[in-house]
């Protein structure tokens, strides 16, 4: 649990639920951040049933367990008992301490899907970081700003990757947290208004005419299994429908049926494993009653089966359900005999454990209804919601409206009453008290509500339907539903709100069989796809494969179409060549024969790579965050491809990595940092440090281990490296700032220069030594950071090097940028404070870039200012300034642009005029029926006056990732090239899986390039902060285009030359050394006695120094 104050109100956020305190508003937890909802927004959208407005979008955070892992071994414990598979394994890995439990201690191994499942384990790893503090903030620091993970969290996510890399094992996953997916805000079947509504107390119940259905069916002889937080079992309206276990004795110690469950008489508490399942929160008490609270007893509410038993099986509380306990607790529910399992609660999916479990149930037909979930985005990205086998559940309002944090979407089956929902209140409970009604009743909202109207309904289908299949459960729902907003199926509503009384008019439903076995979801296809799967019913019509973008509004493409039924799972191809590359939904209907045809849909994910380079993407599973450096290390012609990487959820590695031009590791690379808090999160530089004539690759770490490197192209360390730049204030996380390398002081040996998050600029030399005078503290403000890399070059053309680092002050009223000597000496007229109105500042900041602009043979710096008022006036956040070297601004300056400090400018002849122009690239906000992102374009003359501007609306462009300029076509301009964060103003696209980072082309005059001719570049995942840069890595003459994404590393062929590419800007900071200089070949010369020592060479040749 955690507090924020918004406003002075108090919001406290629980795992799921969310309780407002007066006005307040509340956040959702996120990987990058959070998504901010306005206090006013929340409330007001609440009325209008629309979504509230969105500040800062991104994806939600995936939950899990720390300290623990799902491990599936290969081999069954038939032929090898777990116990030996794991002591060998810890023995392997060199893990003494850790410890399993099998999630199934006796499953039934005659049975291939019991076997099969019995190969999962839950592992209890030991951790080092257990009781280590989190860092300690300054007063006031952002939430959003902190880091987006916590210690034992990344030392979790290590030790899994160890797991997974193990011959003996199939798969290991972090175990999944999953949420219940309520929002709780707040004798009654026949009574309404009782706490001041116009409409009845038991609204739900009646709108989907249950009352009608009774006289057909009341549940009776069906279990439903409760997988939730537990079941009062003692409350007086439920006691007596609460599943009681005929093969065991109560209290008498013994596993009496021999289920590996000792006196589990009413089901099992899986979340403390014991044989209690008594409800401590409140939430699965309500899912309950409002499947089976007892009919004509004279109490309170009654269920929509109220003949039916709920067994009771508690997986978690309000801290959210570990997957662990979920496995366990669905295992039992199938093996005991419940027919339907109700699943209010959800979690960021797919997950292949929880796919391999529900295929099983569904295998022994017990009918799966979950819940949409709160999210408000698509339903098919969510788990359990998103299985192709599950009854997927969205919310309606009392008014048949969905509330606006429904989901919806592709898997959206059907709707069900969700807000206002009365039901039963445990006796122990953590829910709102002002919800409460008569004592031991409470209201409460969210799809969790809405899911178990639909289980009830299940129940008492197959009460009178015993033989029924859940294909055949879910087309009588789903074919009767009353129709809600659009005509027929819709991403709103499904096929509508159920009818229980309409549903017991279905007589002989088709049974549906629908499955992909190939593609994987979310895969990455090149060339020919080859579709396998199920798409059977016993009336087929046809069966029919289609693909859309993954934009809404959707339009569906034919891809194949067929009236007979597939032979051995063999579907159809599909040529992927003839598509853009870009993610696209596939969807496997089976259309049924008959006078009222009915469809049946499934859906998965693929990214067609056709364009990508041959031998990329690479490290798929990995996260890029640090731009893209090329760099010929061998001196082959040919530029190596360095990048470092992160561990994402879906494994990867923390590395720092170099690649040849075919997607080959370089001799000796990777590096991998399995040190815990590692993280590389900034580009490497490559410079002769020693002068050997070998280059060597230079970068940093972030986190606890605040640490630069330098390594021989052979990856061996260089002597005294690395050197730790963590002083004992420094904070602990990412700091983005990369290393810059340059002779500053003329004595032939390249300096590694880098800030901290101290506000101390360091300095060391070729040895890793600190260079006389450095470091030197930038800002004297308490709350000072460089997180911009530093600059170098000849400003005054005095013949002597200088640094220039710009910074902001958390909290202070001030830009500052600074100019030092080799020396360490403040330039005169430097720093130079830009002060402000306003405290208001992000904690970011925008490298310095310099060139000379004017002519005049000094150089000028162009660095990103913060803006003085709030980004909503004038819609731009951030303004673009140019110093000259005396650290005056220069006429014209500074211009207003769009935000993201993390980016930088960057200069270069756009339309060989031989005249500079200054692109950069932001973030900023238009009005379109509320506020919306777009990402902006603006390029400037060096008098500041502006060229053009071009907008990529509803594109979000928030991250790190900075703009480049090169000749990508051979012609005589060069084109920028935008990286996007790859997220769109569509709701369900802030989805991890959904999200796919582009690269736009600007020509020279703002002219787009379009999909026609290769544009954008996708990257098959969100792009927050890899710099793309172009050079050719395979020999042949012409350009590369590389980046990185949360999707890996890809590259691209160009048509440009590399004999065509003066006065560009091909990279972050514009070279492999990060100097951020732009040396152009059309200005005033130097004078004649500086011609021989100034510039100087800028990447240093690599020969041996005499």
């Amino acid at each position: 649990m955690f507090i924020i104050g918004v406003r002075n109100k108090i919001v406290w956020i629980l795992a799921g639920l969310v309780i407002l305190g007066g006005a307040g508003g509340f956040g959702y937890l996120t990987q990058t951040g959070k998504i901010k909802l306005s206090a006013e927004g929340l409330l007001s959208s609440a009325k209008r049933n629309q979504p509230p407005k969105v500040e800062t979008p991104s994806p939600k955070k995936i939950k899990f367990v720390s300290g623990e892992a799902i491990v599936k071994f290969k081999e069954s414990p038939k032929t090898k008992k777990l116990e030996t598979q794991f002591s060998e394994l810890k023995s392997s890995i060199k893990r003494p301490d850790d410890q399993f439990e099998p999630l199934l201690p006796k499953a039934n191994l005659s049975d291939s899907g019991g076997e099969n499942l019995s190969k999962f384990v839950k592992v209890k790893l030991k951790l080092q970081t257990k009781d280590q503090k989190e860092p300690e903030f300054p007063k006031g620091f952002p939430e959003e700003l902190k880091p987006p993970y916590n210690f034992e969290e990344q030392e979790t996510l290590s030790l899994i990757a160890a797991y997974k890399q193990n011959p003996t094992v199939e798969s290991a996953e972090p175990n999944i947290l999953y949420e219940p997916n309520f929002i709780p805000n707040d004798p009654y079947f026949n009574s309404g208004y009782t706490w001041g509504q116009n409409y009845d107390d038991l609204w739900g119940t009646k709108v989907i005419q249950s009352s009608l259905a009774w006289d057909s069916s009341q549940g009776e002889g069906i279990t439903v299994a409760v997988v939730d937080t537990g079941i009062d079992y003692n409350h007086e309206d439920i006691r007596d429908n609460v599943w009681q276990n005929s093969g065991e004795v109560a209290g008498d110690g013994v596993d009496n049926d021999q289920n590996g469950y000792i006196d589990d008489t009413r089901g099992w508490n899986f979340y403390d494993n014991n044989n209690n399942p008594m409800d401590t929160y409140g939430h699965g008490t309500h899912v309950a009653g409002t499947i089976a609270a007892t009919g004509n007893n004279e109490l309170g509410i009654v269920g929509v089966a109220f003949k039916s038993k709920v067994m009771a099986l508690k997986v978690g509380d309000q801290f959210g359900f570990p997957f662990s306990a979920i496995f366990g607790g669905i295992y039992y529910a199938v093996s005991q005999g419940a027919k339907v399992i109700n699943m209010s609660y959800g979690g960021y999916g797919p997950y292949s454990p929880e796919d391999e479990l529900l295929d099983y149930a569904d295998s022994k037909n017990v009918v799966l209804v979950a819940s949409a979930g709160n999210n408000w985005a698509e339903a098919r990205l969510y788990g359990p919601a998103g299985h192709p086998k599950v009854i997927t559940v969205g919310a309606l309002d009392p008014y048949g409206q969905k509330p606006w944090w429904s989901n919806y979407g592709l898997k959206l089956d059907v709707m069900a009453p969700g807000v206002d929902t009365l039901s039963l209140r445990s006796a122990v409970n953590n829910l709102p008290t002002d919800r409460i009604v008569g004592g031991k009743y409470i209201r409460l909202d969210g799809t969790s509500m809405a899911a178990p109207h639909v289980s009830g309904a299940a129940a008492i289908l197959l009460a009178k339907n015993p033989n029924f299949l859940p294909s055949q459960i879910k087309y009588s729902l789903k074919k009767t539903s009353d129709d809600l907003g659009s005509q027929g199926i819709d991403l709103e509503f499904g096929y509508g709100r159920i009818n229980l009384a309409q549903s017991l008019s279905v007589v002989n439903p088709p049974i549906i069989n629908l499955a992909f076995y190939n593609p994987d979801f979310n895969q990455n296809v090149r060339g020919q796809l080859s579709f396998s799967g199920r798409a059977f019913s016993n009336r087929l019509a046809n069966y029919k494969i289609e693909y859309t973008t993954v934009n809404r509004p959707y339009s569906w493409n034919t891809i194949l179409e067929d009236s007979q039924l597939p032979e051995n799972d063999f579907l159809g191809n599909w040529d992927t060549t003839k598509v853009f590359d870009e993610k696209y939904w596939l969807k496997l209907t089976v259309t049924t024969a008959g006078n009222q045809p009915y469809l049946e849909s499934i859906y998965t994910l693929v990214f067609p790579i056709n364009k990508v380079k041959e031998g990329w993407p690479k490290i798929s599973n990995s996260e890029i965050n640090s731009a893209v450096t090329l760099a010929d290390l061998d001196q082959d012609a040919k530029k190596e491809v360095l990048v470092n990487s992160n561990k994402g959820f879906m494994g990867g590695q923390t590395a720092a990595n170099v690649f040849r031009g075919d997607g080959s590791y370089f001799p000796g690379w990777p590096k991998e940092h399995n040190r815990l808090f590692d993280s590389l999160s900034s580009a490497s530089a490559v410079a002769d440090l020693d002068r050997n004539g070998s280059p060597d690759i230079i970068y940093s770490s972030e986190l606890r281990s605040d640490q630069v490197y330098a390594r021989r192209s052979d990856g061996t360390n260089l002597p005294g490296w690395p050197v730790s730049i963590r002083l004992p204030t420094s904070m602990t996380f990412i700091k983005w700032a990369a290393p810059t390398v340059f002779d500053i002081d003329r004595d032939g040996y390249p300096e590694v220069i880098i800030g901290d998050l101290n506000g101390y600029l360091n300095v060391f030399n070729h040895a890793g030594r600190p260079v006389a005078g450095w470091p030197q503290k930038v800002s004297d403000y308490q709350d000072a950071y460089i997180t911009s890399t530093a600059a170098v070059g000849d400003i005054d053309q005095d013949g002597q090097v200088e640094i220039i680092v710009s910074m902001n002050n958390y909290g202070a009223n001030f830009d500052l940028v600074a100019v030092y000597t080799a020396n360490g000496q403040a330039k005169p007229g430097w720093p130079k404070k830009v002060f402000y109105n306003t405290t208001y500042l992000p904690w970011d900041s925008s490298s310095p870039v310099l060139s000379d602009l004017n002519g005049d043979g000094k150089l000028e710096i162009i660095v990103k200012l913060r803006k003085e008022t709030d980004w909503r006036d004038g819609y731009y956040p951030a303004r673009l300034a140019v110093f000259d070297y005396q650290g005056n601004m220069l006429p014209g300056w500074p211009q207003p642009i769009g935000g993201s400090y993390f980016t930088s400018p960057l200069v270069a002849d756009l339309d060989n005029d031989g005249k500079l122009e200054i692109a950069t690239v932001g973030d900023l906000y238009q009005w379109d029926n509320g506020w919306i992102s777009a990402t902006s374009i603006r390029v400037f003359r060096p008098d500041g006056s502006q060229i053009w501007e071009k907008l990529l609306s509803k594109i979000f462009y928030p991250g790190k990732a900075s703009p480049i300029a090169v000749n990508i076509d051979g012609d005589a301009q060069k084109e920028i090239l935008v990286p996007t964060f790859g997220w769109y103003n569509t709701g369900d696209s802030w989805n991890f899986f959904l999200a796919s980072g582009q690269i736009y082309a600007f020509k020279a005059d703002g002219a787009i390039l379009s999909k026609d001719k290769g544009w954008p570049k996708m990257l098959g995942g969100a792009n927050w902060a890899s710099t793309p840069a172009a050079a050719d890595i395979d020999g042949d003459g012409k350009l590369e285009l590389v980046s990185g994404s949360e999707n890996g590393v890809f590259a691209w062929d160009l048509k440009g030359v590399t004999t065509n590419q003066t006065n560009t800007w091909p990279m972050f900071q514009h070279d492999q050394q990060h100097t951020g200089f732009l040396r152009t070949f059309f200005s005033v010369p130097p004078k004649k006695d500086e011609r021989q020592k100034w510039p100087p060479p800028l990447i240093w040749p690599f020969q041996r120094r005499s």
